[in-house]
């Protein structure tokens, strides 16, 4: 037949621990025994499955003869039940568990968990910053392609209206020095001058336009205001992703978890 021993610790009695036997669940026994005027619950300190537990039990009692105090009451550490249980039982334990290992494996698993965010937020961190700093190397370039597009934009405009304001005025301008009886000398610096002046146009209606209508905004404007745009849109982006990795670990309910979901690390 098998049972358990256990060993009990409860707070009104502190520096003792109640060593027995059950043949049922080690929490169902601790708690008959909050029914009999303990002014604290029994904590499960300890607990092993073993064959015999009757005669195991008085052999555990017998080993640690030197620090009983009444019936089932012992006045020795966690530690030395424990070496007590295993030196008696050798290998008759089916299975065994201590408030100490329960407690070191959750401590185990909360910092294997806290790892394992640590590195998924730096992994996390790593990818933006190695986004950002590749769009910053090539925001100067864009910054020049798209200064470039404007100017030819708006240089193509200025070439129409200098050429219009010439195809206006030319008619006129014959006229004008054919009346004056101009020879071919003055024909020809005549019409050099409206040349001129076309081309005076068009760099007036280029200038208006690009300098007074359409600011450009200086590089370092453009490199800055692009480059927050894009850090935003792609921490927003990875920030999804990231999240969805640190739900499928099981990890949001760590404290830094929920501080990152929320946007406050």
């Amino acid at each position: 037949m098998t049972g358990t021993i256990y060993a009990l610790s409860n707070k009104g009695i502190p520096g003792l621990l109640k060593i027995g036997f059950t043949t049922r669940d080690t929490a169902t026994r601790a708690l008959e025994l909050e029914s009999t005027g303990v002014p604290y619950p029994f904590v499960v300190e300890y607990e092993a499955v073993v064959d015999s537990p009757q005669e195991s039990e008085r052999e555990v009692h017998h080993f640690l003869k030197q620090y009983h105090v009444r019936k089932e009451w012992f006045s020795c550490s966690l530690s030395e039940c424990i070496h007590a249980v295993r030196t008696v039982c050798k290998n008759k334990i089916y299975y065994q568990k201590s408030r100490i290992d329960t407690e070191r494996e959750i401590q185990n698993k909360e910092y294997n968990n806290n790892l394992k965010l640590t590195k998924i937020i730096k992994e996390h961190n790593e990818e933006i910053s190695r986004l950002i700093s590749e769009k910053q190397k090539i925001l100067p370039k864009e910054y020049e392609q798209a200064l470039n597009r404007h100017e030819e934009h708006y240089s193509l405009i200025a070439n129409i209206c200098g050429v219009a304001f010439f195809i206006c005025i030319l008619p006129d301008s014959l006229k004008s020095m054919h009346k004056a009886n101009y020879d071919m000398f003055l024909y020809i610096f005549g019409f050099l001058m409206l040349v001129g002046g076309a081309f005076l146009v068009s760099k007036i209606v280029k200038y208006i336009l690009l300098e007074i209508i359409f600011i450009f905004p200086t590089k370092k404007n453009y490199i800055k205001e692009h480059l927050d745009i894009f850090s935003y849109n792609i921490n927003q982006t990875i920030r999804l992703s990231t999240v969805k990795k640190i739900q499928s670990e099981g990890l949001e309910y760590i404290n830094s978890a929920q501080n990152f979901i929320h946007g406050k690390l």
